[in-house]
């Protein structure tokens, strides 16, 4: 592939990767990473291709930065969810004698879900 194909095809997805993160579709970024790396691994630039090789890595630099901020927004959702779980059960307490015991509500028969 010419060199100015092979960075026409990485610049387009570079884009769709950025679609992905910013459209939440995180399924998708396994294959286009596997596709931009096949493209990069056989690329052969030369001098004149520096500018362009600039902005791809501006593209490349954008991406990882909201791929760190979507994996952030997750751990918090995870921390979050399992903050309210934590909330939902009974509250430990001790009794006079010393002896724990948890004080909450008796869990229902069946769980009602929306």
């Amino acid at each position: 592939m010419r060199p100015e194909a092979a960075l026409h095809r990485i610049e387009t997805l570079l884009k769709d990767e950025r679609a992905a993160l910013l459209g939440g579709n995180l399924r998708a970024l396994p294959e286009l990473l596997a596709k931009r790396d096949s493209l990069l691994s056989g690329l052969a630039v030369g001098a004149d291709d520096r500018p362009r090789l600039r902005e791809l890595r501006r593209l490349a630099q954008r991406n990882t930065e909201l791929a760190a901020a979507a994996r952030a927004g997750i751990q918090a959702a995870a921390a979050r969810v399992s903050a309210i779980r934590a909330a939902a059960g009974p509250i430990g307490s001790y009794s006079a004698t010393g002896a724990r015991q948890d004080i909450g509500t008796a869990r229902p028969a069946f769980e009602r879900k929306a």
